[in-house]
């Protein structure tokens, strides 16, 4: 509803940014089991939330593209922001833990 009402919430790129920063905004509220926002607070941890953001929104920019290039285009945006994010966050921890 409240992307028919705002024109500013049509732009496919704005709509992949506001789900990107949402799930990495809950992602690193729930980091540690400390369920807070208390991460804030360290300038290291902001550095983190850069690169989480920049991998999780090219990679839901990559899952949106091919979807376009399927001729998927009913569903795209919500299918591209489940695969990309799995597939940064599978990419993420493949990186860290090897």
């Amino acid at each position: 509803m409240l992307a028919s009402t705002l024109p500013l919430f049509r732009n496919t790129k704005i709509q992949l940014w506001l789900a990107t920063v949402v799930i990495t905004l809950f992602l690193f509220f729930i980091d540690e089991g400390f369920n807070n926002f208390h991460w804030m607070a360290d300038g290291g941890n902001w550095v983190a939330f850069v690169i989480y953001i920049s991998l999780i929104f090219s990679c839901q920019l990559l899952a949106y593209w091919l979807l376009r290039k399927l001729n998927i285009s009913r569903g795209a945006i919500g299918l591209s922001v489940v695969t990309g994010t799995i597939l940064a966050l599978c990419l993420a921890f493949f990186v860290i833990f090897t």
